[in-house]
């Protein structure tokens, strides 16, 4: 369940808690070994993960893997997608399973067009675009 209490919302997969749960259904359905094995639930948390797949860790390269496809699949057909917060920093262990997945599904016509890149949005992101919302809804 998301945070906002619906299902199914992309930030439950593609959050830095989304990579958490994601690490713990992959530790329940592969047997590989693992560094975050050990680590309890709740002092997990999405840069150890994103730690463990820099040193080859293979559930948290699967996890990366996954919270990839899942947003990559979730993307649409703008010229640029920005991503942002912690889980952005994981760089290329996310960026590259998004761009694979979103490619793997994106109209033909849209193949290779569309960029997937850092937000260079630091602070008071959030606020932005709460306005950016409000602005939009001034304007009808």
């Amino acid at each position: 369940q998301c945070g906002c209490g619906r299902s199914g919302c992309l930030e439950t997969y593609v959050s830095a808690t989304g990579v958490k749960r994601t690490a713990y259904k992959m530790m329940a359905k592969y047997n590989y070994p693992s560094e975050l094995r050990s680590i309890p639930f709740n002092e997990m948390n999405a840069k150890i993960v994103s730690e463990a797949a820099q040193k080859g860790d293979m559930i948290a390269i699967n996890t990366f893997k996954y919270t990839g496809k899942m947003l990559g699949e979730a993307l649409a057909s703008p010229e640029a997608i920005f991503l942002m917060g912690g889980l952005a920093k994981a760089g290329d262990l996310l960026f590259e399973p998004v761009k694979d997945h979103m490619e793997m599904n994106l109209l033909k016509i849209y193949s290779n067009k569309v960029k997937i890149l850092p937000s260079k949005l630091t602070k008071n992101v959030a606020i932005y675009g709460a306005a950016a919302l409000v602005w939009k809804e001034l304007e009808k």
